[in-house]
């Protein structure tokens, strides 16, 4: 909660649809471990993208650090480990072969260039 006793706005527009959910018509002070633990799980659980979760919860917790900067809270309640972490698949490697194949197919000045970076 505000100095004034008002409700904290979480009013960033590209984190509407994951933090607006749970947290943007909270006091400041009622969101605990437990509520954010619910709004996560909750989150994952939905067709939300991961990564737009992730931004979320990482904006969550950028709010809550200033809350607690301000000494309006005393803890941060974003205590989920790697919650706001991006997790990117792995992009596939390419075998000799097919390096050789490319190295083969495209123009001749680039080959080095190619051989190289592989």
């Amino acid at each position: 909660m505000l100095a004034d006793g008002t409700a904290l706005p979480i009013t960033d527009p590209s984190q509407a649809g994951e933090v607006d959910s749970c947290q943007s018509h909270l006091a400041l002070r009622s969101i605990t471990p437990p509520v954010v633990r619910k709004w996560y799980s909750k989150a994952r659980r939905s067709s939300g993208g991961r990564t737009s979760i992730a931004q979320s919860y990482r904006f969550l917790r950028a709010v809550m650090n200033a809350a607690v900067r301000d000494e309006a809270i005393v803890k941060n309640p974003c205590q989920i480990p790697a919650a706001g972490a991006d997790k990117a698949s792995e992009c596939p490697i390419a075998t000799p072969d097919q390096v050789g194949q490319l190295i083969n197919a495209i123009t001749p000045r680039y080959r080095a260039a190619v051989a190289v970076a592989a």
